[in-house]
């Protein structure tokens, strides 16, 4: 349970310094209904000293079936003194984005046809680990876990400035939907569907990989499963609230430069998965790494 708060409590910080939320919870937690309903991946980074940090997450939302966590978040909306009940009952439809966005055109088929729909959201990053591909692995770790769950559609919405990123993970705008202010948030967004059996062959085969590293080991390291450059989404960011980027952390980085740090996303309720498993390094970074500690010793 501490995990689950720690993520809740994350995703707060960082929507709030983002713009995504515009009034603080008492208690520094950011848990809507769809929490009830949804499965978490939480990104970790392991430092040279064998501690480990939280630094991202995402979710996957049901429409009918129930969180496997979810007395684990009704335990903590009681310690923070709210109700599942109440929480219930602002959850107007099956999916966050439905409210917002109509998605009829493509989920009237999936629907009819009794195949499983879900809505991946709330994908966030703490400020210092952007531009390390945090999101990037999220990302192909919550799409290759809906396949590892018999799930083919999904749907989601993002601000208009962050639809080329999506875009390069095989997820498409549904035109149809239009722009619209979303809920809330007062971000201008652009409504996404995906068919994850229809990827772009690079894609594909990173989304299978995590996929059945998730399966099998309840996590994934991302030099594991050749996640190995592209560009991170920057802040979930109002366009009156621009994201501050931290110096030094470029948008496109090659996972090696972080290696040391082996970021490992895992599957919330699989204790095993957060063990220290360090990703592999090159010769030239064992000895880079070598130099580096007979200096220290000679100091």
């Amino acid at each position: 349970m501490r995990e689950l708060r720690e993520h809740f409590r994350l995703r707060h910080d960082v929507y709030m310094d983002c713009g995504y939320r515009h009034v603080a919870d008492p208690h520094g937690l950011d848990i809507d209904a769809y929490d009830l309903y949804a499965e978490h991946l939480a990104a970790y980074e392991h430092d040279v000293r064998g501690g480990v940090r939280m630094v991202g997450g995402i979710r996957l939302i049901w429409e009918r079936r129930p969180s496997p966590l979810r007395a684990a978040t009704a335990r903590i909306l009681w310690e923070a003194g709210r109700s599942v009940k109440d929480l219930v009952e602002q959850r107007p439809t099956p999916l966050p984005s439905e409210p917002a966005f109509d998605y009829s055109t493509f989920v009237e088929g999936v629907r009819s046809a009794g195949l499983p729909l879900v809505e991946f959201s709330r994908t966030f990053s703490v400020p210092w680990a952007r531009g390390r591909l945090v999101g990037v692995g999220l990302a192909h770790g919550i799409h290759g876990w809906a396949r590892q769950r018999g799930v083919r559609y999904g749907i989601g919405s993002c601000a208009t400035n962050h639809v080329p990123y999506y875009e390069r993970l095989g997820v498409r705008v549904l035109e149809a939907a239009g722009i619209h202010v979303y809920p809330g948030i007062g971000v201008l967004a652009r409504a996404l569907v995906i068919d994850l059996e229809s990827l772009p062959a690079e894609v594909d085969a990173i989304t299978r990989r995590v996929g059945s590293h998730l399966a099998g080991q309840g996590s994934y390291c991302l030099c594991d499963v050749g996640i190995t450059a592209g560009q991170d989404v920057p802040c979930a960011h109002t366009s009156t609230q621009p994201h501050r980027k931290q110096r030094g952390s470029p948008a496109i980085m090659d996972v090696r430069q972080v290696a040391q740090n082996s970021t490992r996303v895992r599957s919330m309720g699989c204790p095993q998965a957060l063990q220290k498993r360090p990703c592999p390094l090159t010769t030239a970074e064992q000895e880079a790494h070598s130099r580096s500690r007979r200096a220290k010793r000679g100091r």
